[in-house]
């Protein structure tokens, strides 16, 4: 997480944030990450950008969808344009990962990235 910033976030024209699963939700780095944007959020510095998110956890039903949901519930309060993952992979909310990525899950990311990057660049026009 100390690769990213809220220069990054101002500087993006879209945002998909990621996290292990804790307990159903983002890891705390994530979360203080999350908190530390509020210096972003004065000014609307993200609004309208597109958001999505991801999660990787070690067992199938280890809480992905709830810690997903957290994850574009604080884009959504930076007034972020949320994108759900396609039904072709599967998902509702957003990629995740069980365990070690396999291609299913790879395939998801990658399938969400290129989805994210199409409707930025259709709203930067």
């Amino acid at each position: 997480m100390s690769d990213a910033s809220n220069n990054d976030l101002v500087w993006a024209d879209g945002i998909i944030i990621g996290s292990p699963v804790y307990f159903g939700l983002p890891a705390a780095e994530i979360k203080k990450f999350i908190d530390d944007s509020i210096s972003v959020r004065i000014g609307g510095q993200l609004e309208n950008k597109i958001g999505a998110a991801f999660a990787s956890l070690g067992h199938p039903t280890g809480g992905k969808e709830t810690t997903i949901v957290a994850l574009l519930q604080a884009l959504s309060v930076h007034g972020m344009v949320i994108c759900g993952d396609q039904i072709s992979s599967g998902g509702h909310y957003g990629a995740a990962a069980t365990g070690d990525p396999d291609e299913r899950s790879i395939k998801e990311c990658t399938d969400l990235a290129i989805k994210v990057v199409t409707l930025a660049s259709k709203l930067v026009k």
